[in-house]
């Protein structure tokens, strides 16, 4: 029989893409959500496309007795942690609130599954951890460094999850370094709807396309890049979600502790993105060239050849259909959105 698997934060922007990875694959997914940044509308959503039921608890991770009822109500096998503030310029202002919030879901979490049925966490991080590199590509054995609360909360929760795992025999843990997800599943029933201010580069131009903003700025355009734009590694929400799926087969496998990288594995510069999704979705952009901020590097990709190789995992969407899902998304959802936006990367 498949893993039951709990999912938290399993109805935002990334769990609802892994429940239906699960789903499509014969395992039993869970969701415990506060639905702080995400909408209950998405558990109807699920269950249309997928025409079974969501089974959904509503609450928060630091709830140990919650987690613990559900842990051992339903006997999870696995738990997908992915509950936690994710806004790097929110971590700053905030600081106190991210620790709290994501270091300490993660260890209520840790104290509600001792002495039962769950014995596996795969943990979403993220390519944050490795600071502020000049190597290119990055690779899981690349030193841990953070340069704002949520890198730093990340990395916490790392350590906090293996240190737990060396006292704990039987508990295996997986950590998921994500790049940056873009795009939506090809239905268009789910996808980034972003609740706070701070919005990521697709966030951005679907506000666009949509007339929320009037141009795109570009932070910067003498970078050592081929077109002088910071590059960054995007992958498909649909194949990071699939990477989860193939983690926990590996790890029922192995029954050891690994981490891996989740990007594409070769980087687009923020005009390469910029004009792709002009071609992809028929529009064209008024663009503005504005000063370069403080702590960007020119290149961050991931390596992703041990998630190609132990996983056997791979992309199979590309940037085009990043561009076209995620537009589509927002259509059919406009105008529901916070049109005081900031960009995030």
């Amino acid at each position: 029989m498949k893993d039951k698997v709990l999912i938290t934060g399993g109805l935002g922007y990334i769990g609802s893409h892994i429940y239906l990875s699960l789903i499509k694959k014969n395992y039993f997914p869970i969701i415990i959500d506060n639905l702080s940044t995400s909408n209950i509308s998405v558990k109807d959503k699920l269950y249309k496309i997928t025409s079974k039921e969501v089974i959904f608890h509503e609450g928060d991770i630091r709830n140990k007795d919650l987690v613990r009822n559900i842990v051992k109500n339903y006997q999870i096998d696995t738990i997908i942690h992915l509950a936690g503030k994710k806004s790097v310029k929110e971590s700053i202002i905030y600081p106190e609130d991210y620790i709290d919030n994501n270091l300490g879901g993660t260890q209520s979490i840790l104290n509600a599954i001792e002495g039962t049925t769950c014995k596996k966490i795969i943990f979403s991080s993220s390519a944050l951890v490795y600071g502020n590199t000049k190597q290119v590509p990055i690779n899981e054995s690349h030193p841990l460094n953070f340069t704002n609360p949520y890198a730093e909360s990340k990395i916490l929760c790392e350590k906090l999850l293996m240190e737990k795992s060396k006292n704990q025999n039987n508990l295996i843990v997986g950590v998921l370094r994500y790049f940056n997800p873009a795009g939506a599943d090809k239905n268009g029933l789910i996808g980034d709807n972003p609740t706070s201010i701070y919005k990521n580069l697709f966030a951005i131009l679907d506000d666009i396309s949509l007339g929320i903003q009037k141009e795109f700025k570009i932070f910067g355009d003498d970078y050592d890049t081929f077109d002088g734009t910071c590059v960054r590694d995007y992958l498909h929400i649909s194949d990071l979600a699939d990477g989860h799926v193939k983690l926990i087969e590996t790890l029922n496998l192995t029954s050891s502790n690994q981490v891996f990288n989740l990007g594409s594995g070769r980087g687009y510069s923020v005009l390469e993105v910029l004009k792709e999704y002009e071609r992809a979705n028929s529009i064209k952009f008024k663009i503005k060239i504005d000063k370069k901020r403080i702590g960007d590097v020119p290149i961050l990709k991931a390596d992703i050849t041990r998630a190609n190789t132990i996983l056997n995992w791979n992309n199979k969407f590309n940037l085009n259909d990043m561009c076209k899902s995620s537009l589509k998304f927002r259509k059919l959802h406009y105008p529901n959105y916070n049109l005081n936006v900031r960009q995030e990367d």
